[in-house]
């Protein structure tokens, strides 16, 4: 009797061996929207909910009733002086963050980074937590854009499209097993 190497088993399962999140940057869209704004380089928002100061890449906000910047989920955008409370007039964002109203500079975005790898644990919608954030640099806010997903979908489809041609030739494997299986019963009868 020959023993195997590993436990045999009557139920065969796949399972996830870990699931990560790529932090590479995706691609950058201009949407016109002078409250969308996107990091070009390193760093995260850093938003202001129940539970504590969160992150995220994810810049398409909007203003609540109290013209606070916010999450499409009512969460505040924090600035260096507090959440970011923008009055009537034309807003302009630059490059470093800085919020001007007709001109006149009221608050500057909090843009922050943390030590790579990123070790931030993943929150609802597109946000973070995690600990030990330290101030960015080398990156640059772009109003008036949002950052798109990085997934690359055809070379995702392509990959769906080999798993899927791997599984239909384990498939042809098992039917052709079975049959051989089913005729070696007959030959017995005879």
């Amino acid at each position: 009797m020959t023993t195997l190497p590993y436990p045999v088993s009557d139920k065969f399962y796949t399972e996830i061996d870990s699931v990560f999140t790529d932090f590479n940057t995706g691609v950058i869209r201009q949407t016109g929207n002078v409250l969308d704004l996107a990091i070009e380089g390193d760093g995260f928002f850093v938003i202001d909910t129940p539970d504590g100061p969160r992150y995220t890449r994810s810049g398409n906000f909007v203003l609540d009733a109290s013209n606070a910047l916010t999450t499409v989920d009512g969460h505040m955008v924090m600035g260096e002086g507090g959440p970011v409370i923008l009055e009537e007039g034309r807003i302009a964002v630059d490059a470093e963050g800085r919020v001007s109203v007709d001109g006149s500079e009221i608050n500057k975005i909090k843009v922050v980074d943390f030590g790579k790898p990123y070790l931030l644990q993943k929150d609802q919608n597109n946000m973070f937590s995690g600990s030990g954030e330290e101030t960015a640099s080398g990156y640059k806010v772009l109003q008036g854009a949002v950052e798109l997903s990085n997934v690359n979908s055809v070379k995702e489809m392509a990959a769906m499209i080999s798993v899927l041609r791997g599984y239909e030739s384990y498939q042809k494997v098992m039917t052709t097993l079975d049959e051989a299986s089913a005729k070696a019963n007959e030959v017995g009868r005879v």
